[in-house]
Order: C-alpha cells, then sequence, then structure tokens
C-alpha cells in the first residue's frame, strides 16, 4: 500500500461534524467527480483504485445528502490488473446546488462554494481542503523526498486551495502538468502544518519523526564527510612534505637546509601522519601553526626547484 493510500485510510476513521461535512463533500466532488450533462439532468461519478475511498464517499452522501449512488467495478487489462471502483450519481443535480458545487446561471454552470470558501471559517477551510486531498491529494513517502500535491480536473479548485493555503500561511507552489494547474508542497515544515491542518494527526507525527531522523542522519553524514575530508587533506599534504624532504635527502641538498628547515623537516619525519595543528605540540622548540606551515611549505618550493 503507498504512503498515499496509508494516509488517506487514516481519515477515513472520522467522519465530519455536521457543519463541515457540506464543505468535505464538495472538495471531494470538486477534487475528481466527473460531471455529466443529459437533458435537463445532472449527474456525476467519482472513481478511484482505492475502495476505501469509495465506501467513505458513499457513507458522507447517504449520511448527510441522504442519497444513494450506484456501485460499480471494473478491472484494468495489462501488467497489474489493477482494480478500479467508481460511484455514479445520475440525477443529483438539487443536492449539487444544496451543497453550492454546481449551480446554473444562464446557460453556464458555476461553483458558488469556491467563492464562499475563501471567505469563510478556518473549519470551512480545513474540510474543504481535507475533502480535496482525500480526492485527488497525493504525498511521497519522506523517507523518499518531500512531495505533497493537489492535482484536479478543473483549474479553479486549484486556485482557490492556492489562495486558502497562502492565506493560513503554509507555502505551497503552483504549475502546469498535462495542460492542467497542480498544486504542490515541497518543504517539510509546510507539508507537516498541511497534515496537521486536515487532521491526518497519526502521519502528522510519524512524518514530523521522518524528518527529524533525516535532518540527524544528515547532520552525521556532513559530519563525517567533512571529517573525511580533512583526512584526506592532512594525509596529501603530510605526503607532499615528506617526498620534498625525502627528494633532498637523495640528491644530496638536505644538509644544505637552513636549521629551522631541517628541525621542521626532523619533526614531519617523526610524525608523518598527523595534521600541523597536533604537529605543533610534538615540538620540542616554540613555534607557532603559522611558522611550522610556512617552513614546511619553504620545503616543497626548495624540492620543487631542485627537480
Amino acid at each position: 500500500m503507498s504512503y498515499t493510500s496509508e494516509l488517506k485510510n487514516d481519515l477515513f476513521e472520522n467522519f465530519p461534524q455536521e457543519e463541515e461535512a457540506r464543505y468535505l463533500i464538495s472538495g471531494i466532488i470538486l477534487g475528481s467527480g466527473r460531471f455529466d450533462f443529459k437533458n435537463d439532468q445532472i449527474g456525476f461519478t467519482i472513481s478511484s483504485e482505492n475502495s476505501a475511498f469509495i465506501r467513505y464517499f458513499y457513507q458522507l452522501m447517504f449520511k448527510d445528502c441522504n442519497v444513494k449512488g450506484i456501485f460499480n467495478y471494473q478491472e484494468k487489462s495489462g501488467i497489474h490488473k489493477n482494480k478500479f471502483y467508481s460511484l455514479s450519481y445520475p440525477d443529483i443535480g438539487k443536492v449539487l446546488k444544496d451543497l453550492g458545487c454546481l449551480q446554473k446561471l444562464g446557460e453556464f454552470y458555476y461553483s458558488p462554494i469556491l467563492n464562499d470558501i475563501l471567505f469563510n471559517s478556518r473549519k470551512a477551510q480545513k474540510a474543504f481542503l481535507k475533502g480535496v486531498f482525500i480526492s485527488c491529494g497525493t504525498i511521497l513517502n519522506p523517507q523518499t523526498n518531500y512531495h505533497l500535491e493537489l492535482d484536479s480536473h478543473y483549474s479553479t479548485v486549484i486556485e482557490v486551495c492556492y489562495e486558502v493555503l497562502k492565506s493560513l500561511g503554509i507555502a505551497c507552489s503552483m504549475g502546469v502538468r498535462k495542460n492542467r494547474e497542480v498544486l504542490y508542497i515541497k518543504e517539510s515544515g509546510a507539508i507537516a502544518d498541511f497534515l496537521a491542518l486536515i487532521e491526518a494527526n497519526r502521519k502528522y507525527f510519524e512524518f514530523e519523526d521522518m524528518v527529524i531522523f533525516k535532518q540527524m542522519r544528515g547532520d552525521i553524514n556532513r559530519r563525517i564527510n567533512f571529517e573525511t575530508a580533512n583526512i584526506n587533506k592532512t594525509a596529501l599534504a603530510a605526503s607532499k612534505q615528506i617526498n620534498s624532504i625525502e627528494y633532498l635527502k637523495k640528491i644530496n641538498q638536505y644538509e644544505s637546509l637552513p636549521d629551522e628547515l631541517k628541525k621542521a623537516a626532523e619533526l614531519r619525519l617523526a610524525h608523518p601522519t598527523i595534521s600541523i595543528n597536533k604537529l605543533i605540540r610534538k615540538a620540542d622548540f616554540p613555534i607557532s601553526r603559522s611558522s611550522l606551515h610556512r617552513r614546511l611549505s619553504r620545503i616543497i618550493e626548495i624540492a620543487k626547484k631542485n627537480e
């Protein structure tokens, strides 16, 4: 089962309070419902591969709107043969009008609830966003990446969700895919805020735990990488210094070095793997880190000139 399905199944465990039901149902219908206009009748169908979603919506419509849908089932052909479920409501124009999902204005239809939701209470906005997510939302498992998305058939729905989320202080963005607008959230804190808003409490805490774990793992990896880079840098520098010293000895130029350079060289040969910071603590003569570094660098320069 996908992470999205797990999250939605958690949401299906709770039914809305009476004053929130209209907005939750409208969010679901406008999120992915398909309207059908035949003569003077208006119907709609809602489909999903998640049977729990279809059962949940059936119960919502029966409980709060006193209507029963026609259940359909089919199995997709192909390798995976996914099961596909749908609910049809062939003559439901009055219910859609009462909900505010669809109303006729002259020759056109519009959704008055979309304007209403922009200026309504936080409870109404929360219920509507929850319905849209249940209907057309997806979320990646935070172990892989941070990405939550709303992808409705209707661009106006996405635009309204965007404005509502902005008004609630939840950072989100809009884009276009397959010639229709989508809304997405990619920042972990904003995704957590969205999950808390729609009362996905179990996944909210699970998500927060995963974010903390990934941050800790990232900090540890960065620290290890930093320390590894320092070790490699120290080893490379020490190798250059020792090679230069050995080369000067080989060409009989070592003894002609000034005493302060020979002291630095002997100190490095005695401790070939440690960093400059640790090396100065091994010296039996007073010297600073910068002075020791300059002396060893001078030895490398002299060796290069004698190549």
